[in-house]
């Protein structure tokens, strides 16, 4: 492939000092605007920099190590002194409940299915599947810290200085994880292994700030996490898009599916699909019947019409994208309302609408937001998760009869996009001041893993 030569950059304005290459050609070196000495570079040294950036990436690696081992200790310290297990997991001799299956199959899906629907790009499956396994298993430990700290200072609880560690707690936890999980589908392919790292920290107290406000201030009714799951998730990542340097636009020759990659990733989609409404009933109560029919409903017709409208977009022929996420979406938009709709019919009209604005948002919305905005979102996060959340928020505002519940949704779905926006664009421009990705590396399993040649 051609490559364009690098200019001096003493006639760069603005942005363009810092991205000497447009985003949509591939193969040159990416130089970032916090080495000064690499800005200056000239057309005649480019093994220079190709060095030198290598050298920066080195430091990135040895850097993220450390930052891994710093979190790793900070946590077995905070669980080491403030973690206990309760009285009646010590002491009881009753057997487990339920609650384990959910925890159990939305294990799976966060580890399984987010895990392998990211394996789609034909040369970046081990960061996928290995990068969701170290990331979730961290956010979940975090989480569930930061949760119970928000909870206890709401009630006032301080008297009991350690947290009790239960199964409900674990499944908060993987609340947590999930959220990440969304947003490392925004920037999947775009960011080193420190930058995700870096961006997990910060994403999980958010979170967990987020979902405090929306359950125990403001009463949101949100048993499936439609708006503090899948909303904060995929907006807080989107932001974190906008603000990023490296904007590992689609033209990449790597930026692509395979047969065999696509295969993978529709293990992820029907484990997910599968799995759903365990995620969405897991802290239903008592209306845990309730909300898993109306999921299943509601995830059937969004497959269904995720079909027929991929069928209809493309003339008659099937989208394997539009297979592997849209057909999901019918879950993400009955988290908010699982335990309100009372009639099958309606849950199913809300799948089928949920359904038809994720495919459309992967043929016609995706292409929209990059030409004008230059919005890249490797996976389709807003397809997904965005949009179907809104829709869920607007779902559970119409089935409530209170006017003051309804004002309560409305808080929470504002809320839920405020947070998330704020502080994925703050955690996007934190992220630049680690060195990004070299452009040669995007989507690529061999600049941070050890991968046998082909």
């Amino acid at each position: 492939m051609e490559t364009s030569k690098i200019e001096p950059t003493d006639t760069r304005k603005g942005d363009e000092a810092q991205e000497i290459r447009d985003s949509s050609t591939r193969g040159d070196i990416s130089i970032h605007s916090i080495v000064p000495d690499f800005v200056a570079a000239t057309p005649e040294e480019p093994a220079q920099i190709k060095k030198s950036v290598r050298s920066i990436a080195e430091d990135d690696k040895v850097w993220f190590s450390v930052v891994l081992l710093t979190f790793w200790a900070l946590l077995l310290g905070l669980y080491g002194g403030f973690a206990k297990y309760g009285d009646d997991v010590l002491f009881s001799a009753s057997r487990v409940d339920g609650t384990y299956l959910f925890y159990h199959n939305i294990a799976i899906m966060i580890f399984v299915g987010f895990g392998f629907l990211m394996t789609f790009l034909h040369r970046y499956a081990y960061a996928a599947v290995g990068g969701t396994f170290l990331v979730s298993m961290l956010c979940i430990y975090w989480g569930m810290l930061c949760t119970a700290f928000f909870h206890q200072c709401y009630e006032f609880d301080c008297s009991h200085a350690r947290v009790t560690i239960d199964l409900v707690r674990l499944i908060y936890g993987l609340f947590a994880a999930g959220a990440v999980m969304i947003s490392f589908g925004g920037v999947l392919g775009k960011v080193t292994p420190l930058q995700l790292l870096a961006m997990a920290i910060v994403e999980v107290p958010l979170f967990c700030i987020n979902e405090h406000i929306c359950a125990n201030l403001i009463k949101v009714r949100d048993v499936g996490g439609a708006m503090t799951i899948h909303l904060f998730g995929a907006y807080f990542g989107l932001a974190v898009c906008l603000m990023r340097r490296h904007k590992g636009g689609p033209a990449s020759p790597d930026n692509k599916a395979s047969p065999d990659h696509d295969i993978f990733a529709m293990i992820g989609t029907l484990f997910l699909w599968i799995c759903w409404p365990s995620f969405n009933a897991a802290l239903a109560g008592d209306l845990e019947h309730l909300t898993i029919l109306n999921t299943v409903m509601s995830i059937g017709a969004s497959c269904v019409t995720a079909f027929l409208v991929s069928a209809v977009v493309h003339r008659g022929k099937f989208d394997m994208v539009t297979v592997q996420n849209a057909t999901l979406a019918g879950g993400v938009a009955m988290g908010a309302s699982g335990d309100l709709i009372e009639g099958p019919v309606w849950a199913m009209v809300v799948g089928s609408i949920a359904g038809t604005v994720s495919t459309l948002g992967f043929s016609h919305i995706q292409p929209f937001l990059f030409k004008t905005v230059k919005l890249h979102d490797t996976c389709g996060i807003h397809n997904l998760h965005g949009m179907p959340g809104v829709i869920g928020g607007i779902v559970s505002i119409v089935a409530l009869s209170d006017h003051t519940a309804m004002v309560h949704q409305v808080e929470a779905l504002f809320c839920s996009f405020g947070i998330a926006v704020g502080g994925g664009l703050l955690t996007g421009l934190f992220l630049n001041l680690c060195n990004n990705m070299d452009d040669d590396e995007a989507y690529k399993d061999d600049a941070f893993w050890l991968v046998e040649e082909e």
